[in-house]
């Protein structure tokens, strides 16, 4: 028959523990990384949009990590009129 000392059940809860804490740490990341994913899918969509909508009055709009930059003839009556480029860094 086994005997089990205090010590024992002591490391079974030290590891069970453990484990549990690593297998939460994990679905929870992995739900972000998921959300992450999803938004950048969507804003990915929501920018090839905009260049769409953009390219049919002319303006090309080109991004990179965190600038955005239009080329193009802007229209008269805008607060770009009579400008051939608009550059914005993005800030967080």
């Amino acid at each position: 028959m086994f005997r089990f000392t205090i010590r024992d059940v002591l490391w079974l809860m030290v590891v069970v523990g453990l484990g549990v804490g690593w297998w939460i740490q994990n679905t929870k990341q992995r739900q972000a990384l998921l959300s992450a994913q999803a938004k950048a899918d969507d804003l990915g969509w929501k920018i090839d949009f905009c260049e769409e909508l953009l390219a049919d009055f002319g303006i090309k709009l080109r991004h990179e990590d965190n600038r955005v930059e239009a080329t193009g003839d802007f229209p008269d009556g805008d607060a770009a009129k009579g400008m051939s480029r608009w550059t914005q860094d993005l800030k967080e």
